[in-house]
């Protein structure tokens, strides 16, 4: 039979206080626990509402519908491989606000039959399209007036022979878009180098 082991007694003061000890720490780490919970799910919740209304607004995914603002496109619906032509973009403004335009987008799906030369007004810089993002942009500074619009045409050329399809996106006050789509036929012959643009 194994030694007895002698049993000591705690007074009741201590172990009240050990309880008591116990049960803050428990709450403590319960608070905590909560806390973290309740800060990441908001944001998660800010960022998948801030997703959810980008999608909904515009067909890339980036910037949201512009409200009181629309664009127009007039284009020739066919073309021959090396003709130079014109796109228009007539954008109306139907706020009591002036607006400002900050881009001109184009489709890469447009891009491939049809390249921009120049735009009037002038485009201050241009960027080619990359992963995520199939548009090739033009930087463009145009202020539309309240209850007013503004034509910008983007002087094109035909390239390769082909049905061409996709949209033009009019990016206003930095975040917002109105979108316009078109379709151009380019026919003939592809010229045998195609330039760089």
């Amino acid at each position: 039979m194994p030694p007895s082991i002698p049993v000591q007694n705690v007074p009741p003061r201590q172990a009240g206080l050990g309880i008591a000890l116990g049960l803050a720490i428990g709450l403590i780490i319960m608070f905590f626990g909560v806390g973290v919970g309740f800060v990441a799910g908001y944001f998660m919740g800010q960022n998948v509402g801030w997703n959810d209304a980008m999608t909904e607004s515009d067909a890339t995914g980036y910037g949201t519908v512009a409200d009181g603002f629309t664009v127009d496109i007039d284009s020739p619906a066919s073309v021959e491989a090396g003709q130079v032509f014109t796109i228009t973009l007539t954008c109306a403004n139907s706020l009591a606000s002036e607006r400002s335009i900050n881009s001109i987008d184009v489709a890469s799906s447009l891009c491939q039959g049809v390249s921009v030369l120049e735009s009037d007004p002038e485009t201050i810089e241009t960027s080619e399209p990359y992963d995520g993002y199939e548009y090739r942009e033009h930087i463009i500074e145009v202020s539309v007036p309240p209850h007013s619009s503004t034509v910008i045409t983007l002087t094109c050329r035909g390239e390769i022979p082909g049905d061409f399809a996709g949209d033009i996106d009019v990016y206003v006050d930095d975040w917002s878009v109105a979108t316009g789509s078109l379709s151009i036929e380019v026919t003939g012959e592809a010229p045998k180098t195609r330039p760089r643009f």
